[in-house]
């Protein structure tokens, strides 16, 4: 172990020694002190007495020259040069081939488009965005509990709907509980008032309706309705419980006596002679006749369109020039849009035209007896025909005006039964009985 280890420490030195010999030569004191000047013989080739001042040799000395130790190294390391580099290695490309919609996607890059940062306010339209961040790249999944939650919906719906239309059946029974119980009570309200009436007037409920068919006025003639059927109808219906089918019953009759009056009213008014289709036809308005399609004169052919050839041949027949089409059809200060009159004859005027008759007497008394005409004429005279008669009322020579009476017309279609008078009549007769 001794022996190997001395070997190795000579080794080491003997390495570090050369380290440092070789280190040393480098210093030039340590090399001038080892190296002695030297001396050179020299004979030149030019032998010449006059070169080299005549000398046909010399001795040279060669010395080593002093270097300034704080003197840079003037050696530099030079790099070597680069070796050419190898080739190139071959690239293969494939036949060229046409770009597919697919492909051209793949290699389309969209432009950067910030969700932050618009410096330039450029309008960034939607796809431009969606293609910026790269949605239409992922792969969208739908979570199941998306179905469960729409079933929730739709049963939560449903619900709520039978919820509502129990609700509203509920409200409609209601209300139609409400309902029945007020017209209970309206009914009870006009019975008693009735029966106070009955009994502050003196009368029974027998003699009720006799009485109300004994001062009934007749009209125009026409037997009085007898009201016995159907005030026993209505006494059944009050005595009843308010039934749908009673209701029914009763909207029926208010309707059947509603319709019954107006027919005894237009009945009243109407003539009893019945005028014939030929009659009706004569008495009828131009305007009626026009808009029938009646033929209102003989110059003019039915069928199609056509026209009265005696207008075109008017160029002189009035002597004036102007009155005919091609001539301009009047003067120009005329503000007339005809050149005659509509009804020219005699007949026309006596049909178009209203002519008050002149013996009334005459025509009533020819006619058969009493035609529907009143006792009073309008304007508060007794007509001429009737018992007591004066003699000056005024002569008519104009058809009668009629004024609209707003008033009861609209009283009458907002209570065409007259429930409402009814009614109010019983309530003041309940009030003057508790007083």
């Amino acid at each position: 172990a001794d022996a190997t280890a001395e070997r190795t420490r000579v080794a080491l030195e003997k390495v570090v020694n050369g380290k440092i010999v070789a280190a040393k030569t480098h210093n030039p004191h340590v090399l001038a002190r080892k190296e002695k000047p030297s001396f050179v013989r020299y004979t030149p080739a030019n032998t010449n007495t006059a070169h080299n001042s005549g000398a046909a040799q010399r001795i040279i000395k060669l010395v080593e020259a002093p270097v300034d130790p704080m003197l840079p190294p003037k050696f530099s390391m030079t790099k070597a040069p680069v070796n050419p580099p190898s080739p190139p290695v071959p690239v293969m490309h494939s036949p060229e081939r046409k770009l597919t919609k697919k492909d051209a996607a793949d290699w389309k890059i969209p432009p950067v488009v910030s969700n932050w940062k618009n410096n330039r306010g450029y309008t960034i339209s939607l796809d431009k965005r969606l293609a910026a961040e790269g949605r239409d790249l992922q792969d969208h999944s739908i979570n199941d509990r998306f179905a469960s939650f729409a079933e929730a919906m739709y049963s939560a719906e449903r619900t709520a709907r039978d919820d509502v239309e129990k609700r509203a059946h509920i409200q409609r029974q209601v209300s139609i509980r409400a309902k029945t119980a007020k017209e209970q009570e309206l009914r009870e309200l006009a019975d008693r008032a009735r029966r106070e009436r009955k009994g502050y007037l003196g009368l029974s409920e027998a003699t009720d309706t006799e009485s109300v068919a004994a001062t009934e006025p007749t009209r125009a003639g026409v037997a009085p309705r007898a009201p016995a059927p159907v005030e026993a109808a209505r006494q059944l219906r009050d005595d009843a419980p308010p039934t749908p089918s009673l209701r029914r019953e009763m909207r029926e009759e208010r309707d059947r006596e509603f319709r019954q009056h107006s027919y005894i009213r237009e009945e009243s008014t109407a003539p009893t002679l019945k005028r014939s289709k030929l009659s009706r036809d004569q008495e009828r308005d131009l305007a009626e006749r026009v808009a029938l399609g009646q033929g209102t004169g003989g110059g003019v052919g039915g069928g199609e369109v056509q026209y009265d050839q005696r207008l075109f041949n008017q160029d002189g027949a009035h002597g004036r020039g102007q009155s005919s089409l091609a001539g301009g059809f009047g003067a120009d200060d005329s503000y007339s849009l005809y050149d005659k009159p509509l009804f020219a004859g005699g007949n026309a005027s006596s049909k178009f035209l209203y002519r008050p008759p002149r013996n009334e007497g005459e025509e009533e008394a020819g006619a058969g007896g009493r035609r529907g005409k009143a006792d009073r004429p309008f304007g508060g005279s007794v007509a001429a025909g009737a018992t007591g008669a004066s003699k000056g009322g005024a002569v008519r020579d104009r058809p009668v005006e009629f004024e609209r009476d707003t008033e009861l017309k609209s009283a009458a279609n907002e209570d065409p039964y007259g429930l409402e008078q009814f009614f109010t009549e019983a309530k003041k007769f309940e009030k003057e009985a508790k007083d």
